[in-house]
């Protein structure tokens, strides 16, 4: 028994002075990093309402008295300014931006006219697009499941929600804001549209921040919707989709939907089962 109690009490200053151990202290000063900005959950026990992700982790999070950070959410940034200890120790420090810009290398984005839903939709270019009977799905490379579903409900009416607007529309949205599940409704003259959006579906999510990016970039794709009534003149220039997006010959046209080429184009069918095509220039 005697040989054991050195043992026993140096065990015990062990552990006393582990649990007394302070943590270790955070690098403060001047910082820069290039990341995915993306939205932080509000808390009154922690600083930064955005944070950066870098290489699927978040590095730390994000405030800033100069710059819009909501303006870039979802986009690959660089940032700088001054790393600053958190409230609590254990949570990660805080970059005060004094300097943002868009990163070149971030991912570009496409316009998908769709006029069967009157709907000019903004997209990430790697979000795949297709539309059957008038309804969009988006999905992401490698995946079996639509990430995006963009469609007409029976009714015109709007569902219970919190308002929000689309491109001057009134409507609500049914799920918590934050969340991997979306769904949002707005009304366009008689008749509404849903859009559905679920992370949690995408096998390729493997991270919170990675199901963080994703619904930064749909909230991005909201803010950009417009409404082909609502343009003066329709752009040449941004593709009709149609059928699966992929039939050869030029920009998809036909189909179920019966999309019309732009001007000085015509309507190349090449699926004559399904009245698919694509436009070629006259």
């Amino acid at each position: 028994m005697k040989k054991f109690l050195p043992l026993l009490i140096a065990a015990l200053i062990l552990s006393a002075c582990t649990r007394g151990s302070p943590p270790e202290p955070v690098k403060t000063g001047p910082a820069s990093a290039t990341g995915t900005l993306i939205p932080a959950e509000v808390s009154l026990t922690r600083r930064g309402s955005y944070a950066l992700v870098v290489g699927g982790k978040t590095q730390f999070f994000l405030e800033s008295k100069n710059e819009n950070l909501q303006e870039f959410e979802g986009q690959t940034v660089f940032v700088s300014g001054n790393l600053e200890p958190n409230f609590r120790p254990e949570d990660l420090p805080v970059l005060v931006v004094e300097y943002l810009r868009a990163s070149r290398g971030q991912e570009p984005l496409h316009d998908w006219d769709v006029p069967v839903l009157n709907l000019r939709i903004r997209a990430p270019e790697t979000w795949g697009a297709t539309i059957e009977k008038g309804v969009v799905s988006f999905m992401l490379l490698g995946e079996e499941k639509p990430l995006l579903i963009v469609s007409l409900t029976s009714s015109g009416s709007l569902p219970p929600g919190t308002p929000i607007f689309v491109a001057g529309r009134r409507g609500v949205r049914t799920t918590p804001e934050k969340g991997m599940l979306q769904d949002v409704y707005f009304a366009d003259k008689d008749v509404s549209v849903r859009f559905h959006f679920d992370a949690s579906l995408q096998r390729s999510v493997q991270r919170v921040e990675e199901g963080q990016i994703l619904l930064s970039q749909f909230e991005n794709l909201l803010a950009s919707v417009t409404f082909l009534s609502d343009q003066s003149s329709s752009s040449s220039s941004s593709p009709l989709l149609t059928g699966t997006g992929t039939a050869t010959g030029g920009t998809p046209c036909g189909g179920s939907a019966g999309v019309l080429c732009p001007a000085g184009f015509f309507c190349d069918i090449t699926d004559a089962v399904e009245n698919i095509g694509g436009c070629r220039r006259l």
